[in-house]
């Protein structure tokens, strides 16, 4: 009969083990893992004092990684090298991502997948995520991938929405994004002459005011910055929902704003890994990973999004065309 394995540890914030507050199982030993689960790298700085968080390395005797931050220039007010954004009591830093890409070349579907924690718990705070869920899901079969595979063929990717609530104290197999409603007083830094801010979104983290608590549109648009949608000119995009500086949104979503999405991904025209020109510090969410099933056209990343409408007639194009 094998004895059972036991490691407790009681830490800081920063996930510092607490001298004489860790107790191993002498069968124990090969554990490996410590706080956040993540795993130890115990060779160099001795036990419990190098975590591998897979894109880097962090000590937690500092509170502070060995390396910069990938995604610095997407939060240009935090340390590169801080740890949770200095507040390891309220948030988590898995990987700094909003969501996932899921592209199946079999099916021709890209599939859009995050989740949203309800953080204080508040029934205001959980109409936010059901607003937020139920018009992201909404747009599925909006809107296409296509991809030119000759003249005038295409192969066509339908684009789907899989948004949903994640649950405190269970491991969410999407990426999770924190949803807190707060006084508006905490927003007043943002504010500007001309635009009064509702609400923002950095580091996995949706902020909704007060003010805002009840505003289905702000809830949208501050989500699709989540996705990884940037602001649009308000001279070109006044009547979209990612319109920049706008007091009275629209719920109209265009073909740019999915680029978006999909380019942090790596996917498309707006592929940020190639726009090395993008502005970095404009982008929003992050693509967390992307995950592909199958064996895709050699020109598929040239592809561009397109409405339904225009899948539709490219479709029916190519049917008349194997007709004749």
């Amino acid at each position: 009969m094998s004895s059972i394995q036991t490691i407790e540890f009681i830490c800081y914030p920063f996930g510092m083990v607490m001298p004489g507050r860790n107790w191993n199982a002498a069968s124990a030993g090969e554990y490996r893992f410590g706080f956040s689960g993540m795993e130890n790298d115990d060779e160099v700085k001795g036990n419990d004092n190098s975590l591998d968080f897979g894109g880097r390395i962090y000590d937690p005797r500092l509170g502070r990684w060995m390396s910069i931050d990938l995604l610095s220039a997407k939060y240009p007010n935090l340390s590169p090298y801080g740890f949770c954004a200095q507040n390891p009591i309220i948030y988590i830093d898995k990987d700094g991502k909003d969501f996932d890409i899921y592209i199946d070349h079999n099916t021709k579907t890209i599939i859009i997948k995050a989740s949203y924690l309800n953080f204080d718990n508040k029934p205001e705070t959980q109409k936010v995520i059901d607003n937020i869920t139920s018009f992201w899901n909404a747009q599925s079969g909006e809107f296409y991938y296509s991809v030119k595979t000759g003249p005038g063929t295409y192969e066509q990717y339908e684009i789907q929405f899989d948004l949903t609530q994640a649950q405190k104290g269970v491991e969410s197999k999407s990426a999770v994004n924190l949803v807190k409603i707060v006084p508006d007083s905490w927003l007043d830094r943002f504010d500007t002459k001309e635009f009064d801010v509702g609400a923002y979104n950095a580091r996995d983290d949706l902020t909704i005011g007060e003010k805002s608590k009840e505003n289905s549109k702000v809830h949208s648009h501050e989500s699709g910055h989540g996705l990884g949608m940037r602001h649009k000119p308000f001279e070109i995009y006044k009547y979209n929902l990612m319109a920049e500086l706008v007091n009275e949104l629209s719920t109209y979503i265009d073909e740019s704003s999915i680029e978006d999405m999909l380019g942090t991904g790596g996917v498309g025209p707006e592929n940020i890994l190639k726009n090395q020109d993008k502005d970095p510090a404009n982008l929003h969410g992050i693509a967390r990973k992307i995950e592909v099933t199958g064996t895709g056209n050699s020109k598929f990343d040239e592809g561009q999004v397109v409405t339904s409408k225009v899948a539709q007639k490219r479709q029916e194009k190519m049917e008349k065309k194997k007709t004749n």
